[in-house]
C-alpha cells in the first residue's frame, strides 16, 4: 500500500469520488420535488378535469360521447385517455400496458415510467356514486422534469464512481510503469547485469520517465564499459608482469651464486617480495578470470563434508607453524554442484583471513548446515572483528579494514573479494558479521539434493 502506483491511484480515484458526490448532492438538493413542479400541478389538474368530464359524459350519452373528448384531447394535449370501471376494465379508450395495468390494481401508483411515456392514474367516483379509474398517459418531456428514485440514483453513483475508478488506475498505471521497469533494470544493474537496458521497454513514450529511462541506459552503457576496460587493463597488466618477474626470478638466483655472504640478506628479502608480487599477480590473474565468466564451466557434483574436512586439515597444518588451529566443528553429509577448484579457493581464502586475525593459541572454527535449500559454510575467527561501516567493504578488491594491519599480515586485499566472486558464480552469497569475540564469515550456496 506504500508504492507509487496505489498512492497515486488511490488519490485519483478519491478525488474523484469526491467531485462525484459533491456534484449528486448539489444535484439532489437543488432539484425540484417532482410532487410540487408547476408541470405536474398542471397535469394533475387537466387530468381531474378531463376525469370528471368523461364520466359525466360516459354516464349521460354513453361510450361514443366518450370517445369524441378522448379525440378531442389527444388532438388538442397530446394525451392517451383511458376510462375503465373499479375492477379494471377496460370502458373507453386503447389498452392499457402491462406496467399501466398493474398501476390500477388496489395499491397500485398514481405515477407510471416506462421509456418515452408518463401515465397518471386517478380513481374517481361520479355524483352518484359510482367508482372509476381514468388513465392519461402523455410523452415525458410535457413535464419540465421528471425525478428519478434514490435506487436509480444510488446506481448512476456508483456506476460513475467505478468508472472513475478504472480511468484512474489507467492513469496512475501509465504513469508509474516505467519507474516499476526502472526499479527492476537497477535491481538486475546492481547485481552485475551491466547488460541490462530498458529503453525497449519504454517504447515511443516521450515524457519525463521516459527520459529518466533514457538517461540510465546512457549510464549503464558508460559504467558497463568502463568496467569491462578495467576488467581487461587488469588482465592484460596482470598476464604482462609474469614474464618481467620469471626474469627477476632467474637474474636474482644468479645474484645469489655470484654474491658473497654479506648480500644474502638482501637477496633474501628480495625473494619475499619477488613472492608476494607472484602471489599477487596471480590473484589479479584469478580475479579477472572470474569476472569476465558469466557461470561455472563443467560442474561437479561436491560432497561438502569430504570437501570441506579436506580444507580445514590443510589450513590447520598451517595454522601449527603460528600456534593457531583449525577446528571442523560440524560437517553433515549434502551436496553443491559446481567447481571444486573455485569454491576450494573461496573457503581457503576466507579460512587462511580467519587464521591471519584470530589472535595465538586460538582455533579458526568452520561448521557446515543444511537447512532451507542451502548449504551454509560459517567460519569464525577470535580477533577484534571488523568495524561496522566495513562489512560490505571487505569483500571489494584492495580494500583494507586497517592498512598498518593488512600488511603486517601480508595481506594485499583480494582474497575475500576473489571468494565473493566465486561464491556468485555458484549462485550463492557471502556476508560477515560481528559476534561478541571475533568475526563470522557466511558462505551460503545451493543445496544440490534439493531439487
Amino acid at each position: 500500500m506504500r508504492t507509487l502506483f496505489i498512492k497515486i491511484f488511490l488519490w485519483f480515484w478519491l478525488a474523484m469520488a469526491m467531485l462525484i458526490g459533491v456534484t449528486f448532492l448539489i444535484t439532489a438538493v437543488t432539484q425540484p420535488d417532482m410532487n410540487v413542479t408547476p408541470g405536474r400541478r398542471a397535469m394533475q389538474t387537466a387530468s381531474a378535469i378531463y376525469a370528471q368530464t368523461s364520466i359525466r359524459a360516459f354516464e349521460k350519452d354513453g361510450p361514443a360521447a366518450v370517445e369524441e373528448i378522448f379525440a378531442r384531447i389527444d388532438k388538442n394535449a397530446n394525451l392517451k385517455a383511458t376510462l375503465l370501471d373499479e375492477n379494471g376494465k377496460v370502458l373507453v379508450g386503447s389498452p392499457l400496458s402491462p406496467d399501466l395495468a398493474k398501476s390500477v390494481l388496489p395499491g397500485g401508483a398514481e405515477l407510471v415510467f416506462d421509456r418515452e411515456k408518463m401515465a397518471t392514474v386517478r380513481r374517481v367516483a361520479s355524483e352518484d356514486g359510482k367508482k372509476y379509474i381514468f388513465v392519461t398517459a402523455f410523452d415525458r418531456n410535457l413535464l419540465p422534469f421528471i425525478g428519478v428514485s434514490n435506487r436509480t440514483r444510488a446506481i448512476r453513483f456508483l456506476a460513475t464512481v467505478l468508472t472513475g475508478g478504472l480511468v484512474c488506475y489507467g492513469l496512475a498505471k501509465y504513469l508509474t510503469s516505467p519507474l516499476a521497469r526502472l526499479r527492476v533494470a537497477t535491481q538486475q544493474f546492481a547485481d552485475g547485469k551491466l547488460s541490462t537496458r530498458i529503453g525497449p521497454a519504454i517504447g515511443k513514450r516521450r515524457d519525463e520517465a521516459a527520459d529518466l529511462a533514457r538517461d540510465f541506459d546512457v549510464m549503464a552503457e558508460r559504467i558497463e564499459l568502463l568496467v569491462n576496460s578495467q576488467k581487461r587493463l587488469l588482465g592484460d597488466i596482470s598476464h604482462e608482469l609474469r614474464s618481467p618477474l620469471a626474469r627477476l626470478t632467474v637474474a636474482l638466483e644468479l645474484a645469489r651464486r655470484r654474491s658473497g655472504p654479506d648480500a644474502f640478506e638482501y637477496l633474501k628479502r628480495i625473494e619475499q617480495e619477488s613472492e608476494r608480487l607472484n602471489e599477487l599477480i596471480g590473484e589479479l590473474l584469478s580475479l579477472a578470470r572470474m569476472e569476465s565468466e558469466s557461470g561455472v564451466l563443467n560442474p561437479e557434483t561436491i560432497d561438502m563434508a569430504e570437501f570441506i574436512q579436506g580444507i580445514a586439515d590443510d589450513v590447520d597444518f598451517e595454522a601449527q607453524a603460528s600456534n593457531r588451529s583449525v577446528n571442523l566443528v560440524g560437517a553433515p553429509t549434502c551436496r553443491v554442484n559446481g567447481s571444486s577448484e573455485l569454491l576450494r579457493r573461496a573457503v581457503e581464502n576466507v579460512a587462511r583471513n580467519a587464521l591471519h586475525h584470530t589472535p595465538e593459541g586460538t582455533a579458526v572454527e568452520i561448521a557446515v548446515s543444511c537447512k532451507n535449500g542451502r548449504v551454509t559454510i560459517g567460519v569464525r575467527d577470535f580477533g577484534t572483528g571488523v568495524p561496522e561501516g566495513d562489512l560490505k567493504n571487505i569483500f571489494k578488491p584492495f580494500y583494507r579494514v586497517a592498512d598498518a594491519r593488512e600488511r603486517a599480515t601480508g595481506g594485499v586485499g583480494l582474497g575475500l573479494a576473489i571468494a565473493q566472486r566465486a561464491v556468485s558464480l555458484h549462485g550463492g552469497e557471502i556476508s560477515a558479521r560481528n559476534l561478541d569475540r571475533g568475526l563470522m564469515v557466511e558462505i551460503r550456496l545451493p543445496n544440490a539434493d534439493v531439487g
